[in-house]
């Protein structure tokens, strides 16, 4: 490893490289492009996403959706009529590939009580936390996944 020990008239010039070598990575950025679908305030550059990134655009919508109709409207009619107690299964089935199971073989709940109460409590199951970017729904807690024991 090289270590640069810059003298002090040196160091706007190693800025200014450095900031116009990260411009021209910026630029090159195949991903650039998806900052556009998150909510960040004006002039904040936000590097912790580790357990509460910048909010997607498209989730104000389903928050909406969820507080107004399906929470303030349906009341528990919600947990059949707009499946709530599907979603550890549906969510499960999407991120099952992730984690090289198949359908039916992970479920994603808020809590490791709610993924025993959703699959049957036998040997054959195990709990394991995952990790999910981001979900329609947000959760309160760590989405936990119900996975076989193999």
């Amino acid at each position: 490893m090289t270590v640069y020990v810059a003298d002090s008239e040196d160091i706007p010039a190693f800025w200014a490289a450095a900031r116009a070598r990260a411009a021209a990575l910026d630029a090159a950025d195949p991903l650039a492009a998806l900052r556009a679908r998150f909510h960040l305030p004006d002039g904040v550059i936000y590097l912790d996403g580790n357990s509460l990134g910048p909010t997607p655009k498209a989730a104000f919508a389903e928050i909406e959706t969820a507080a107004r109709q399906e929470w303030a409207e349906g009341l528990i009619r919600s947990w059949n009529a707009e499946d709530w107690f599907d979603l550890p299964q549906l969510y499960g089935d999407r991120l099952a590939p992730l984690v090289g199971a198949g359908a039916g073989e992970v479920v994603v709940c808020d809590t490791a009580s709610r993924s025993i109460s959703t699959r049957p409590c036998s040997r054959r199951w195990r709990c394991a936390p995952v990790v999910a970017s981001s979900l329609p729904r947000p959760a309160a807690s760590t989405p936990t996944a119900t996975l076989p024991r193999g």
